[in-house]
């Protein structure tokens, strides 16, 4: 059968094939090294460090769905503006890649706030993070989460996800990391043929540790299916009606 070439290129970095595995759900990679060799995969998104401590949200931070996860784990990000005004310049100044991502709650119309952050000097934006949601305990009467509501990630999202992904591909001509609801090598697929250059697998990775491996192998079988030589083929190629 007819190879693929799996490589990709993203805001200059050569990636060996566009599967990356999202911050908060990879650890730093130990943990799955036990599983396979995470080399296999084309990145690993890493959970920021700080300096001093921050204290995350108080428990209960995490509750499952029937479609996803909900969880108030993490802390609150800055804004657009505030990220231009405060923290882009002084990331500019140490001449590192700038990724921005992008919120699914932002009230700003999504092409036009990426497309400020790509005139910023962004050198790729990805999206989407989760969508606040929330659920409460019928008996308790009590949401299931402390902070009373939540980001909501996992399958439920992914039409939100290339929805997104697809607006703002429309926007800005800098590249596209696409996460939301990533499972298998369809859902990663949609995300690639709406805009993105890369996808990341997040939530599916607490499920089935190789569902990475498997998006990977599943995407090469999808090429190899439509005749594709390259993987980068992919992206952006979707036909509206």
């Amino acid at each position: 059968m007819k190879s693929v070439d799996m490589r990709v290129s993203f805001a200059g970095l050569e990636l060996k094939n566009p599967v990356v595995v999202a911050s908060g759900t990879f650890g730093f990679g130990r943990e799955f090294d036990e599983f396979y060799d995470i080399s296999a995969l084309g990145g690993i998104c890493c959970k920021g460090l700080t300096l001093h401590p921050r204290e995350g949200n108080p428990p209960p931070r995490i509750a499952e769905t029937p479609a996803g996860i909900l969880n108030s784990v993490g802390l609150q990000n800055p804004g657009v503006d505030g990220f231009i005004a405060h923290e882009l310049p002084w990331l500019r100044e140490k001449n590192l890649r700038i990724i921005a991502n992008i919120s699914g709650n932002t009230p700003e119309e999504y092409g036009e706030m990426c497309a400020k952050l790509a005139d910023a000097g962004a050198d790729a934006v990805s999206l989407i993070n989760t969508i606040r949601g929330m659920r409460i305990d019928v008996n308790s009467r009590r949401p299931v989460l402390h902070m009373n509501t939540g980001g909501l990630s996992g399958p439920a999202v992914l039409p939100v996800a290339v929805r997104m992904v697809w607006e703002v591909a429309q926007a800005v001509k800098i590249p596209i990391l696409g996460m939301g609801g990533v499972a298998k090598a369809e859902d990663a697929a949609q995300l690639m043929l709406a805009g993105a250059s890369l996808v990341a697998v997040g939530t599916a990775c607490f499920a089935d540790p190789f569902a990475p491996v498997k998006v990977i192998e599943g995407l090469e079988a999808l090429c190899q299916r439509q005749g594709l030589s390259r993987v980068s083929e992919l992206t952006g190629a979707v036909v509206p009606w």
